[in-house]
């Protein structure tokens, strides 16, 4: 068997806390030749052409996000080490553990699907694992990346959940056309996501009951008169409880969104103010057959 192994060892709060060579190990003692390339070089899309019998992602939800954006084939499964800081991704799977557990484990492993997003526009298509949308989490990515530059990366979930909360009291609402599967839902909203996982940034479980591979989306709508909920409930999360999510989500196969003001994002990226303004409605659905992902 062959493993073609995508790795990026800059992930998380300890770099090359999980160096190379041991990952290398850990694959051939569960028999699989190896094929590796770093997610940091060029050549992912190459090595992914034949990548063998099964594809191994180890790395953070940006790892796991830029290789499945590079993956054409959904024939081969797919194995994830969570490695980052958040994981959204594989915690969405019911991935978790260390690298040596979770390869230990493959022979026990059942499969899951997980769903690649589109966002179609004039300006061509953009893909996303995580979420789509505007208002409230595309500001919080651009006042975060500024933020952690000077930050520890041992602190980076916590002060991101706390820039989500400062920025859920002062944020604007912005005036958002969106239709959902035919029905029209357009007003003012402070965040208006769509969802493939049921986490998104720091760990924000925002929308915990997204089925990743069920072929739809979630969307997560909030007005100006749920800003108090919000805030409440990103305190109890910040504390460390589980509240019950207090905001009902809608299931879409197609979700269409258009605004002037403001930005928006896919994933971690943000998208420039007015870019979307120019393009018009920009359509958010999911792409293709899903992606078999290995559960231990």
């Amino acid at each position: 068997m062959r493993a073609t192994l995508l790795h990026n060892k800059r992930a998380g709060t300890r770099p090359d806390a999980h160096p190379k060579k041991e990952l290398i190990k850990l694959l051939r003692g569960a028999g699989y030749k190896v094929d590796y390339q770093s997610t940091r070089k060029p050549g992912m899309r190459q090595a992914l052409q034949d990548p063998g019998d099964l594809i191994v992602i180890a790395g953070g939800d940006g790892a796991v996000g830029n290789v499945l954006r590079c993956l054409e084939r959904r024939d081969v499964p797919v194995l994830l080490l969570p490695l980052g800081s958040a994981n959204n991704i594989a915690t969405s799977l019911g991935v978790s553990g260390t690298p040596a557990a979770i390869v230990n484990g493959l022979q026990r492993a059942v499969s899951r699907r997980l769903d690649m997003g589109v966002a179609r526009s004039a300006g061509g298509d953009r893909q996303f694992v995580e979420s789509a949308g505007l208002g409230l989490f595309a500001e919080f990515l651009k006042l975060a990346a500024a933020e952690e530059d000077s930050s520890s990366p041992t602190n980076h979930l916590e002060l991101g959940m706390q820039l989500f909360h400062q920025l859920a009291s002062r944020a604007r609402s912005r005036r958002c056309r969106i239709n959902v599967d035919g029905n029209a839902l357009s007003g003012r909203y402070l965040l208006a996501m769509a969802f493939n996982t049921g986490r998104v940034g720091p760990g924000l479980a925002l929308a915990p009951k997204a089925e990743p591979g069920d072929g739809k989306l979630d969307l997560l709508l909030i007005g100006e008169s749920q800003r108090g909920t919000l805030r409440q409930y990103l305190s109890e999360l910040r504390r460390g409880a589980t509240p019950e999510f207090p905001f009902p989500l809608t299931r879409a196969r197609r979700i269409r969104m258009s605004w002037a003001v403001g930005a928006g994002h896919l994933d971690d990226r943000v998208w420039p103010n007015g870019e979307l303004a120019r393009q018009g409605m920009v359509t958010l659905e999911v792409a293709g057959p899903p992606f078999e992902v290995l559960v231990p």
